[in-house]
C-alpha cells in the first residue's frame, strides 16, 4: 500500500515537471520566433553581398521583407497580398519565390522597382533565413532584426511591418 502511495506521488510529480517543462519551452521557443537578431557579420557580410552582387541592388533601403516559398502557405499567400497592398512603400520586397505555389501574377504586373525576383533563394540556400518568409530591418547598413514569420508570429509581425511602414 506505501509503494502504491509513492508510485503514484511520483507519478504525480513527473507529470507537473514534464507539464512544466513543455509550458518552459513552448514559451521559450515563442519568444526565439518572435526577432532574432543576426549578430554574426560574416552574416551581414553575406546579406549585402547577396543585394548586391547577386540580386544587383545598389540602393537599399533599411526594411526588407523576403517572401519565401516555403514555409507557412497561408501566410505567404496573405504576405503576397501584403506586398500588392504596399508596394508603393520604402521597402524592399524580395520574392523568392517560383509561383508554383503562390500566385503572384498580381505582383508582377505592378512593376516596381523595389520588388525583387529570387528564384534560386539565395537567402535561404546560405542560412540567412529559415524555411519561412522574413522581415529584416537595417540600421547603419547592418542587420537589426530579423523576424521569421511563421503562423505563431503572423498576425503581430503583419501589425508590426504596417507601422514600420507609416514611421
Amino acid at each position: 500500500m506505501i509503494l502504491t502511495i509513492i508510485q503514484k506521488l511520483s507519478n504525480y510529480h513527473i507529470i507537473r515537471i514534464s507539464f512544466f517543462l513543455l509550458l518552459t519551452t513552448l514559451i521559450l521557443d515563442s519568444f526565439n520566433c518572435k526577432s532574432q537578431s543576426v549578430k554574426n557579420p560574416l552574416n551581414n557580410e553575406l546579406f549585402f553581398t547577396i543585394l548586391r552582387d547577386s540580386l544587383g541592388i545598389q540602393k537599399i533601403p533599411n526594411k526588407v521583407l523576403i517572401l519565401s516559398e516555403e514555409g507557412c502557405f497561408k501566410c505567404n499567400q496573405q504576405l503576397a497580398k501584403f506586398i500588392y497592398n504596399n508596394a508603393n512603400q520604402n521597402i524592399l520586397f524580395i520574392i523568392a519565390n517560383s509561383g508554383s505555389r503562390i500566385d503572384y501574377s498580381n505582383i508582377q504586373e505592378l512593376k516596381q522597382e523595389n520588388i525583387i525576383y529570387n528564384y534560386s533563394n539565395f537567402f535561404r540556400r546560405n542560412s540567412l533565413i529559415g524555411e519561412n518568409s522574413a522581415y529584416i530591418t537595417l540600421k547603419k547598413n547592418k542587420i537589426d532584426t530579423l523576424i521569421n514569420i511563421n503562423p505563431r508570429n503572423f498576425n503581430k509581425t503583419i501589425a508590426f511591418i504596417g507601422q514600420e511602414l507609416k514611421n
